[in-house]
């Protein structure tokens, strides 16, 4: 018998406190709902990440019932995601869902100590790959850091050429100011053009940079969170400073924050991003191949 589940922690149990779930669950707020068949669970919440999303986990024939009950209370706008494999079986059992796109869910738990471990001195940044495809979630990329600075404005370089120094490099959460949020949309708009994240859409916390001699050089953002899976977006050099790492010393940074915050951070990437992918991995991120459907008339 299909079951509502009623709250964040029936949840968690239900799922294995899966972080792809659990995210997409937004703690089971703002229209957020979620069901459980024997060993399947499925998670819808409207709004996350430019789609409403339905996440599914467990058992393919349960899975697939969950996914038919839950889109029926829901709606066809939902994307149904999870694992490759699994979203493939499901999407062949139920007749109305196709294929909309593969990528990648990554994620870092707390018990990592490489969180702690300084950037590589030299190390290009390895850029986002812009998304090619409608659907297709962007990424980012970044490495580890020593102890970060606390949270305000973002600090003016003290070396002409480079960003300003010290254990966090510069990096830190930008003002919530018409001006600050003024360059942030410019650059995204010169520079990462298919960002997922802009300034001012709903569900963007924040937003963390580093300036070199004073203009803002790159960003990412703190967005849609959930209460126990933070979540990494927007990430975006502007292209004359590309190669320098900051793309890197700005995500590490932001992914410490999350981590702290919610006890593990997510992230989606484009399969074909391998450098991104690798620097992920080099942080501690692991990686699960996934696949959204969607509904066809």
């Amino acid at each position: 018998m299909i079951r509502r589940l009623r709250s964040e922690a029936e949840l968690a149990a239900a799922c294995g406190d899966d972080d792809l779930v659990m995210w997409t669950a937004q703690g089971l707020r703002g229209g957020a709902r979620a069901w459980a068949l024997g060993d399947a669970v499925v998670a819808s919440c409207p709004a996350i990440s430019r789609h409403d999303r339905l996440a599914v986990w467990g058992d393919t024939s349960a899975a697939a019932e969950l996914v038919e009950h839950a889109l029926a209370e829901v709606g066809p706008t939902y994307r149904p995601w999870g694992e490759l494999e699994l979203l493939v079986d499901v999407t062949a059992k139920v007749g109305v869902l196709r294929e909309g796109g593969r990528f990648s869910w990554m994620s870092l738990p707390p018990a990592d100590d490489r969180m702690s471990a300084p950037p590589a001195a030299g190390r290009p940044d390895a850029e986002l790959t812009p998304p090619s495809a409608a659907g297709r979630p962007d990424g980012g990329v970044s490495r580890p850091f020593a102890a970060g600075r606390p949270a305000g404005g973002v600090g003016r370089p003290s070396t002409a050429g480079t960003a300003e120094g010290g254990a966090g490099g510069g990096v830190a959460w930008l003002e919530d100011e018409a001006e600050v949020v003024a360059e942030v949309a410019a650059l995204l708009a010169a520079d990462a053009p298919h960002s997922y994240a802009v300034p001012g859409m709903a569900g963007i916390r924040r937003w963390a940079g580093v300036r070199v001699d004073g203009e803002l050089a790159a960003v990412a953002a703190d967005a849609w969170p959930a209460p126990t899976a933070g979540f990494l977006a927007g990430v975006a050099t502007r292209a004359r400073f590309r190669g320098r790492g900051l793309a890197r010393l700005v995500c590490g940074w932001v992914t410490r924050e999350l981590v702290a915050a919610h006890g593990r951070a997510t992230l989606m990437v484009d399969d074909d991003n391998a450098a991104a992918i690798a620097v992920y991995e080099r942080l501690g991120y692991g990686r699960r191949r996934v696949m959204a459907a969607r509904v066809t008339p």
